[in-house]
């Protein structure tokens, strides 16, 4: 089922990423790579293959939401989520979930990854929730700005509620679209 409103996507940075891309692909829960209105990889003009790897990728999975850009030039860490987010604002998405390209998953003190693994249900309903909040808080015209697992809550109820708003300021006028 795809979301029809809000219009999602993910956001994926990658440089030099080739040896680490395709396992932070198979880490979205099956059911949000389907659901989410576009993935996209940024290849901040690596020297390695990391365009090839994920263009790959997206044909051995049939991944039609997959899209994979490669900079003219490095534009540097802030100069691809520039791209990004223009990239955003200009389809029109709602929100946008960012994962590193490079990440390497972390072993926790016992050995398991320090990302819990989640079934797509529960992937699709922390979602969902953090989707409701953004609408709220952009509605009233706030954005959050720091948006990671340490700052999504669970209730008693079994909801997941998006915290600290410390670093979150108000939506400037000419940002409306």
């Amino acid at each position: 089922e795809k979301l029809n409103s809000p219009k999602c996507a993910i956001f994926i940075p990658a440089f030099n990423a080739a040896s680490t891309i395709v396992n932070v692909l198979d880490r979205i829960p099956e059911n949000l790579k389907k659901s989410v209105t576009e993935i996209f990889v940024i290849d901040n003009h690596s020297t390695d293959n990391t365009q090839m790897v994920a263009v790959n990728y997206r044909e051995a999975h049939g991944l039609h939401n997959l899209d994979v850009i490669r900079n003219a030039k490095n534009e540097g860490y802030g100069g691809s989520q520039k791209i990004a987010y223009q990239r955003c604002i200009d389809k029109g998405y709602d929100c946008v979930a960012m994962l590193h390209g490079d990440a390497l998953l972390q072993q926790g003190q016992h050995g398991q990854d320090s990302l819990l693994p989640v079934d797509a249900t529960t992937a699709m309903r922390i979602l969902r929730d953090l989707l409701t909040a953004l609408v709220h808080a952009h509605r009233a015209s706030v954005l959050h700005l720091d948006i990671k697992p340490s700052n999504v809550l669970m209730d008693d109820a079994g909801r997941f509620i998006l915290a600290d708003f410390g670093i979150s300021h108000a939506l400037r006028a000419s940002w409306h679209m």
